[in-house]
Order: structure tokens, then C-alpha cells, then sequence
């Protein structure tokens, strides 16, 4: 590979340092490449529009900034249907899911030193409606919780800010809907307050649901909750504890490569932390979609 481009967001929770150690972060990225140039971004959609008309021609796309970023630069990259880059990532936000996934350092110096020597694998990505996303699908709960995040509070305690988020949204009694869910591997038809499917093992920078999931073992892991007690509670504190399979009464955990969600009402979805689509959906895993640069660490 000679050729990288980094898109950077100036507006990701460590622009500030990005840009304080770019000229570190340069020479040591030319050790791999040749040629190295870097995008400001100046508003969402610049680096997908940018990747559409003009990543066909370099031989790796590097996105610096948080999960947003990374939605819309690697997604850009997903969809090209021919001569498709490389992905990298220098991360930069606030929980960095599917950078922490990939085995990236959440330093972005370290993170180029990663960049400089590690090799390129494929990955999978999941595509819900057109829509390609990398780390996770949710509605319910999960979507409630980003909704309610203040961007003080996430400026000022980082990803602490989604748990403090997710307690409130908790103790408030989440609101339930009815639920239908089509697949090969499960059927599902209840009310319920949250539907998470998940490329990763990673949701608001921990190891929160899936410890086990992989970002390339072409399935999606998938958790409904139907109501939220101290069953169901500590079986979701288990998961990170002892890195278990959510498995009680009110919880049900599967792997399918594809599903169909419908609701009533329709509910919001979060889609790597972006929202505004609403159910029904189709979503499916594509296997080895990305060849993306591998961390190593995770």
C-alpha cells in the first residue's frame, strides 16, 4: 500500500490532541505510505462524499474521529462496489466500539504505530436497509439511552456518559412496544424493550452484552429483552463479569446472518450511535465486506 488518505473530524472528542501530534502521527504513518494527505471534515456527509468520488484510487482510507465518524467513513467504504480501499482507523471519539474491536490502541500516536506494521484482514459489516454499519442495530432501550445523553455530560465524563445514561433510563421504567422478529435461527413476537444486534463484542466501550462476539465470524449476535428486573439485570452484569451468554427468564440471546424487525409503534433506530430511521427493517451480515488494518490487541 502507498497511497492513504485520512479524514479527519475536527469535532471528535480528541481533535484537539489529533491535531497537537498530526506531525508525529504523519512521519509515522510514511514509514508504510508513500503518500499521505489529510481531509478536514467540515460537516457529516464530507468524507463519505469524498470516499464515493475519490477512494477508488488510494490504496487506504484512514478515518480519525469517534463511532460517528468511523458509521459514515467505513460505511462509504462498504458500499463501494468495486477497486475498494483499505480501512483504517486512528481513533478519537468517546467509546471507539469497533476501533476497540479491531485491537486499536485508543492513543492515536500508538494507534499509527499499529497502522505502520500490521497487517490488512477482511471483516464483516452489517447493512440494514441500504445502510451499512459496522459495530451495532438497536431499538428500545439502547436508542433511549443515546437520545438522553446531554453533550455536556459526554464532553465532561467521556463514555462514562452512556452508563449514568443507560441507570436513568433504567430506573425510569423503559417503554415497552410490541415486538416481531423473523429469522433462519429464531422467531420472536412479544413485548419487549430493547433489540440489540451487534457486529462486535463492544457496545459503549466495554465489553457490555456479546464479551464473546467477533467482527468476523460472519453472524450477528442478537439480544432482546423483554423486561428489565433483577433476573434479567444480573444476567446483563454477567456478560461483562464472567463474560457468560445472556440466558435467563426475559432475555433471549441468538447468532443469525440476517432478520426482519417490525414494531408497534414503530421505534427509532440507533445505528452505531446515529439515529433517525425507524422500524421496519431487514438487516443482514456481510461477510468480509471491509479489509480493514488489524490492531491486533482485542
Amino acid at each position: 500500500m502507498k497511497k492513504a488518505m485520512i479524514i479527519a473530524n475536527p469535532h471528535a472528542g480528541s481533535s484537539s490532541y489529533f491535531k497537537d501530534h498530526l506531525a508525529e502521527i504523519k512521519s509515522i504513518l510514511r514509514d508504510r505510505y508513500t503518500e499521505l494527505e489529510v481531509l478536514w471534515t467540515e460537516k457529516e456527509g464530507d468524507g463519505a462524499a469524498w470516499v464515493r468520488g475519490h477512494a477508488h484510487s488510494w490504496d487506504v482510507v484512514i478515518a480519525s474521529g469517534g463511532d460517528g465518524t468511523l458509521h459514515e467513513i467505513g460505511g462509504a467504504v462498504a458500499g463501494l462496489e468495486e477497486n475498494r480501499p483499505a480501512f483504517g482507523i486512528l481513533p478519537g471519539g468517546t467509546c471507539n466500539d469497533f476501533a476497540r474491536a479491531l485491537g486499536m490502541d485508543m492513543d492515536p500516536v500508538a494507534a499509527a504505530k499499529q497502522l505502520a506494521v500490521s497487517p490488512v484482514i477482511p471483516v464483516d459489516v452489517g447493512l440494514a436497509d441500504g445502510r451499512y454499519f459496522l459495530n451495532f442495530w438497536g431499538i428500545g432501550l439502547i436508542t433511549q439511552t443515546s437520545a438522553s445523553i446531554s453533550p455536556d455530560l459526554k464532553k465532561d465524563v467521556g463514555r462514562f456518559s452512556y452508563y449514568l445514561s443507560a441507570l436513568q433510563q433504567i430506573t425510569s421504567e423503559p417503554s415497552k412496544f410490541r415486538l416481531n422478529v423473523k429469522s433462519d435461527a429464531y422467531e420472536f413476537d412479544n413485548d419487549a424493550v430493547m433489540l440489540l444486534a451487534s457486529n462486535g463484542p463492544f457496545t459503549g466501550g466495554i465489553r457490555a452484552f456479546f464479551p464473546e462476539s467477533r467482527v468476523n465470524n460472519g453472524v450477528l449476535d442478537v439480544l432482546i429483552v423483554e423486561a428489565l428486573n433483577i433476573g434479567s439485570i444480573a444476567a446483563l452484569v454477567g456478560t461483562k463479569l464472567i463474560g457468560m451468554t445472556p440466558n435467563t427468564d426475559g432475555l433471549h440471546y441468538f447468532q443469525t446472518d440476517r432478520l426482519s424487525v417490525s414494531c408497534d409503534p414503530d421505534q427509532e433506530i440507533d445505528c452505531d450511535g446515529e439515529r433517525g430511521k425507524r422500524t421496519p427493517s431487514d438487516i443482514q451480515i456481510l461477510p468480509g465486506r471491509l479489509n480493514v488494518i488489524w490492531g491486533g490487541r482485542g
